[in-house]
């Protein structure tokens, strides 16, 4: 069985500032490209594929900070598929950075809420 995801507070800040980043792309993006986010299905794909992985390999017990630096390749990637097909970069990337970042600060939030719990029930047995 793996063990449980951990995330330290720096992978939290990590998160949220990859979250941060994404939607500051993303908003520039919008506000200066006529359609940013119109995409060929081979970006789409490499945009599933890196949410995929990232879910699949927290799923399996890797350390957050681990699984970001394993997206490193697949960003690559799309880095390629954006300037061989004319797309956007920064749209392409800040999208990926919004989703991984989101889901780091919602598995910080929820992490965070479990060790509450469970401390709280250590120091006060019924």
């Amino acid at each position: 069985m793996p063990r449980p995801a951990s995330l330290e507070l720096s992978d939290a800040t990590l998160a949220a500032a990859m979250t941060l980043v994404g939607l500051v792309g993303m908003t520039y993006a919008s506000l200066t490209m006529r359609q940013p986010f119109a995409m060929l299905p081979g970006m789409d794909g490499a945009l599933t594929a890196g949410v995929l992985g990232f879910g699949f390999a927290l799923l399996h017990g890797l350390r957050y900070r681990d699984v970001v630096r394993m997206l490193v390749p697949v960003v690559g990637v799309q880095i390629a598929g954006c300037i061989v097909h004319h797309e956007s970069i920064i749209a392409i990337i800040g999208l990926e950075l919004v989703v991984v970042g989101g889901i780091g600060v919602v598995l910080a939030a929820v992490l965070h809420r479990l060790e509450r719990v469970s401390s709280d029930e250590v120091a006060s047995p019924a």
